[in-house]
């Protein structure tokens, strides 16, 4: 499979996807997917005053998802070895004919944080569920403009810890 790397706003992040999906991504706004039934990835980053500490981050997306009160958790939460965290649920919005899987994946590096979904048919989730989590581990922040390991660093991988 081909792949290309895209940048989310102000080039926040990056992210692996299929060369095939289509980046309908506005301004602020991310995302990138299939037309019709497909795959869509979706997301937002933000820079924060302060360092952003990960699981505070991460529980408030996650507690975002269960106030919409459409989607139910599956399984556990999983780590990415970028750093990342992520789950999976399971539901149907109202706009949706049927049930679709809905992943959350969160991501934090000196004072941006950044939030990626995946929203797709059951079906294709499991069939490719090795190939989403991969690429929701190729995601890097960018422009990391604190200091990381001691030394200044203008990028800086997902997982780097800053205190």
């Amino acid at each position: 499979m081909v792949i290309r790397e895209i940048y989310g706003p102000g080039r926040s992040f990056s992210i692996l996807v299929p060369a095939d999906w289509q980046n309908k991504s506005e301004g602020e706004f991310f995302f990138v997917g299939v037309d019709g039934d497909g795959p869509v990835l979706a997301g937002a980053a933000w820079q924060f005053e302060r360092l952003v500490a990960m699981r505070p981050f991460a529980d408030t997306r996650f507690d975002g998802v269960g106030a919409i009160g459409v989607y139910k958790q599956r399984g556990r939460e999983f780590l990415l070895h970028n750093g990342g965290i992520g789950r999976e649920y399971v539901g149907m919005s109202v706009a949706d004919r049927k049930m679709r899987s809905y992943v959350v994946a969160c991501f934090v590096a000196g004072t941006y944080g950044v939030e990626i979904t995946l929203t797709t048919t059951r079906k294709d989730y499991r069939r490719n569920r090795a190939r989403y989590l991969e690429m929701f581990a190729s995601l890097r922040i960018l422009g990391v403009d604190k200091q990381v390991g001691g030394k200044a660093a203008e990028t800086a991988p997902a997982n780097a810890t800053l205190h």
